[in-house]
């Protein structure tokens, strides 16, 4: 009776005690920080260790594709490019004429495209928008996705069902205006072509991501 269930009590507290610590409500700290599994501990030091070793086993190809699944999940690459992307086509319609006509290229003041609540103090040092600059991002963003959609290609092994899906038709659309660009100058064409790098946002949806696998 009673003695049975105190010795049934007392033996689950003796098996409670090796893996548990206990403190007075006086001592500072939380419970987390006396309170632990080194069971759990163990197994989870071991299933890091195991991924790691699986990690450096893979193929490069498996490797890379892997890493842009994973900054393709974070959504911070594919948003910071194309904000890029946008400032670069904001720049260029400045130095735009229009209508084929003639096309600016001094640097213009930021200061004459503030609106006119912008203390002076602060317009006088926007500095200027140099259209070598301009020039020379715009280069650069067509380096970085050209290279971007070879490396995808290429951890897909260039497989026609790959080349065929949501995700590498945007990626395809974002080189577009380098391809096309030797043909097409600086014609407002080309600069229509260049709006279609803004189609990467489309990355940030599930279905298209999903068409990349």
């Amino acid at each position: 009776g009673h003695r049975t269930r105190r010795r049934n009590r007392a033996s689950a507290q003796h098996v409670m005690l090796p893996t548990r610590c206990f403190f007075d409500s006086r001592d500072s700290g939380s419970f987390d920080d006396y309170e632990f599994d080194a069971g759990l501990r163990e197994a989870a030091r071991t299933q890091r260790a195991f991924e790691k070793v699986e990690w450096h086993a893979r193929e490069p190809r498996e490797k890379v594709k892997d890493l842009l699944a994973r900054v393709d999940a974070a959504g911070i690459w594919t948003i910071a490019t194309t904000a890029f992307v946008l400032g670069i086509s904001v720049s260029e319609s400045l130095f735009d004429g229009g209508n084929g006509g003639f096309f600016v290229s001094d640097p213009i003041a930021i200061a004459t495209l503030l609106p006119d609540w912008v203390p002076d103090a602060v317009a006088s040092r926007a500095g200027f928008i140099d259209p070598a600059t301009v020039a020379s991002g715009e280069g650069t963003v067509e380096a970085i996705f050209l290279f971007e959609f070879c490396l995808r290609a290429w951890s897909e092994e260039f497989s026609f069902k790959y080349l065929r899906s949501p995700v590498a038709l945007v990626d395809f659309a974002a080189v577009l205006p380098t391809l096309v660009g030797s043909a097409l100058g600086g014609s407002g064409v080309l600069r229509t072509f260049r709006l279609f790098r803004l189609l990467r946002l489309l990355r940030l949806a599930d279905d298209v991501n999903g068409g990349g696998g």
